[in-house]
């Protein structure tokens, strides 16, 4: 029994860490997306 207890705390670990990191990973997408954008705004603006 033990042993199987350790394999779901494992388990829950990477999967609690897999979902923060798919987080931060989407929040990043979502910043660069508007970074890129605001990036893009002058660049026309000035063309």
């Amino acid at each position: 029994m033990k042993d199987n207890g350790d394999m779901i705390t494992t388990c829950t670990v990477v999967i609690s860490f897999y979902h923060q990191t798919s987080t931060l990973i989407a929040i990043s997408n979502k910043l660069d997306e508007r970074y890129r954008r605001e990036l893009s705004f002058p660049s026309t603006r000035l063309g």
